[in-house]
């Protein structure tokens, strides 16, 4: 079905300028800096897609949750610690699903250098293939 190129389609745009992430319930948002072109496509596409399914927005607030735990163990005595380095290869990995979700966590905590070497570690091995769950 064609919807007049307002859907997002991410094997070929990147969706993370478009969205925001509640952190507390995982529901998607317009992000607050959208112009209204990209407001409108964002809003159509959560409504296509169905993005706010509970369960889409449950995981989303799960993998919240998760980076922000890692996040403390970051910073905490435990910084050296082999949890902290297992973690990091979880939420870091190609393969992991939310990807969006663990790099907005990153930036909107001040650590973009990490959420920019996510994204690149992810572009690396994903360049034919769609970007994984929003």
């Amino acid at each position: 079905m064609d919807h007049g190129n307002v859907l997002l389609k991410p094997d070929v745009e990147d969706p993370e300028p478009f969205f925001w992430i509640h952190p507390d319930t995982g529901r998607l948002q317009p992000h607050p800096r959208s112009d209204a072109a990209h407001e409108h496509r964002a809003v159509r596409t959560i409504e296509i897609c169905n993005l706010q399914r509970p369960a889409l927005c449950t995981k989303r607030a799960e993998m919240l949750s998760r980076v922000g735990r890692w996040l403390e163990l970051l910073q905490g005595a435990l910084k050296e610690s082999s949890v902290v380095t297992k973690e990091w290869e979880f939420l870091s990995a190609p393969t992991t699903e939310y990807k969006f979700v663990v790099r907005h966590f990153l930036r909107l905590h001040g650590h973009d250098s990490l959420s920019a070497h996510d994204k690149s570690l992810f572009e690396a091995t994903t360049t034919d293939v769609a970007y994984r769950k929003t």
